[in-house]
């Protein structure tokens, strides 16, 4: 059997293993032929490569976007802006495909896409651009959720472990590309590229997914239940979506302003602050309603989820996870660039020794517990460990130099190891965890908090660094030149050799500061492991 077994639970029998083998044993379920089952694959791996690249092609390119478009202090909303979003879909698209589908539900995703990345090229200004790297989001988080959704759908339990590791080698890929990807773009031509390049890509995973699969997909035949109607409509969540969207957006808006452009006793950090806290009670107490009064609305996310301890000790490693992996991936080449003075290009290939020990990483975990059968606790535990001691070391390099320490190299890469096997344990452990029923919308859960985690990180991280310069710099330079380099980092080129030097030294000090709230990230992370502990650890079988 290639498939694990809950150790515990009312209906812990019913996992994953049941819903896979439905493939074989329900003839009510499609098998695909071999050569479709190929063309699905690597439409999948298209489509998860295409959504998530977009979220680290964008962090060498944050510079020149920044400066083409005069918008320097706005830059991390081009990544935030598109990480709500994209955390904020997962769960809901997860539903939308047991309702409409899960070809129909995936081409929209994809058509959502290619359109708001041609927005994104042609966008004139920052704020043009943060709204519709939001509305790019919205379809890179679909996708993302639909590969994830098909992938235990598309094959038999002897086969998954094989394509899970082909869907995990792609995702990793992906954060080991992008950097270098907007590098080679902005430095070789312009940023814009970024954005257009997805279109023709998108269109070849809409073809291999028609060829791929019928309409009714999983299912051998055609189905009354699915399909575009009224009935179909009152089974969303749209309540509970709403919800999440708000809280996040709110919630990472007071985090990215406060100190900055407003104090945090103002109004507008305070009421965003309060608003969201307040959101985050309601969509608990919904989340709480809907249990106690069942109706043919599908929870967005079900309470038994949330009152599972494991499955939220899960949930948390995976936001903590995210907030290392995003943050580490768009601060190391700012790094680069602002403090270095690299181009995009080089600032991605510095980034190397991060992004290609984490799919060495991801294969540890696989292989730890696919093969040898280790408790995904241990080996959460073994990869938060890891990544928090790479985060506690880069904090110690000098930041009263221009030059970046030869050792910095090397604890990217333990960094990359421990981020890898974390980021692939949490989706492999996911069909441990869950209920058979709760498994689509596991993993939507699982990349909505990882998203959300990178969000957070990302706005602490630059609420940091903003505050630190000002601190520092408030008495170096006028308020003109501080004002430009909000606008531009390239302004610093402009100052004179020995104020640059002040300038890149102070930004160095900052991002030093970054990284102490990364190890702090990886220490909690270890803490949060707790709540999976279990007199008998669930494992693969």
């Amino acid at each position: 059997m290639g498939y694990p077994q809950k150790e515990g639970g009312e209906e812990s029998q019913s996992i994953v293993v049941e819903q896979l083998e439905e493939n074989t044993v329900s003839q009510d379920r499609l098998v695909l032929s071999w050569w479709k089952l190929q063309l699905l694959n690597l439409c999948l791996c298209i489509s998860l490569f295409l959504s998530t690249v977009e979220i680290t092609v964008v962090s060498t390119a944050v510079v020149p976007i920044s400066d083409a478009l005069h918008g320097f202090s706005k830059s991390p909303w081009t990544i935030n802006a598109y990480l709500v979003a994209y955390g904020g879909v997962l769960v809901i698209t997860a539903k939308l495909s047991d309702i409409f589908g899960r070809r129909s539900t995936t081409c929209v995703c994809l058509v959502i896409f290619a359109i708001t990345s041609i927005a994104c090229g042609v966008s004139q200004t920052i704020d043009q651009l943060i709204v519709f790297r939001a509305l790019q989001g919205v379809g890179g988080g679909g996708i993302y959720t639909m590969v994830f959704v098909i992938l235990p759908e598309m094959c038999t339990p002897a086969q998954y472990p094989l394509y899970v590791t082909i869907v995990s080698s792609v995702f990793a890929l992906s954060n080991l590309l992008g950097p270098i990807l907007g590098g080679v773009i902005s430095d070789r031509s312009t940023w814009r590229w970024i954005f257009f390049l997805n279109v023709p890509i998108t269109a070849v995973a809409i073809i291999l997914l028609f060829f791929a699969i019928p309409s009714h997909f999983p299912y051998a035949r055609p189905r009354r239940t699915v399909g575009f109607s009224v009935a179909a409509l009152k089974r969303l969540d749209i309540p509970g979506t709403f919800l999440i969207l708000a809280c996040s957006t709110l919630f990472i808006t007071a985090i990215q302003e406060g100190g900055m452009g407003h104090a945090w006793s103002s109004a507008l950090v305070l009421g965003t602050l309060i608003s969201s806290v307040c959101l985050w009670g309601a969509l608990l107490w919904w989340s709480r309603y809907q249990a106690t009064h069942p109706s043919k609305r599908e929870p967005t996310l079900p309470w038994r989820i949330l009152t599972n301890r494991v499955a939220m000790g899960v949930l948390m490693e995976a936001f903590w996870v995210g907030a290392l992996l995003y943050t580490a991936i768009v601060l190391l080449p700012q790094r680069f660039q602002v403090v270095n003075g690299t181009t995009p290009l080089t600032a991605g290939y510095r980034l190397l020794p991060l992004t290609l020990t984490a799919p060495v990483g991801s294969l540890i975990g696989g292989y730890l517990m696919q093969n040898m059968h280790q408790p995904p606790l241990y080996v959460l535990l073994g990869g938060a460990i890891i990544q928090t001691l790479g985060a506690g070391l880069l904090v110690s390099l000098p930041s009263n130099t221009l030059e970046f320490a030869k050792a910095g190299y090397g604890y990217q890469a333990i960094t990359g190891i421990g981020l890898g096997i974390t980021s692939a344990t949490v989706v492999m452990c996911a069909v441990i965890v869950f209920e058979e029923r709760d498994i689509p919308v596991g993993m939507g859960a699982i990349g909505q908090f990882r998203t959300f985690g990178g969000s957070i990180g990302i706005s602490v991280c630059s609420n940091v660094l903003n505050r630190s310069m000002l601190s520092k710099l408030k008495s170096q330079l006028s308020l003109a030149q501080i004002s430009s380099l909000q606008v531009s980092a390239g302004s610093i080129n402009e100052f004179p050799a020995t104020l640059q030097r002040v300038v890149r030294l102070c930004y160095a000090e900052g991002f030093k500061r970054q990284m102490i709230c990364l190890t702090a990230f990886g220490a909690v992370s270890i803490v949060t492991l707790l709540l999976m502990l279990e007199r008998r650890p669930r494992r693969q079988h």
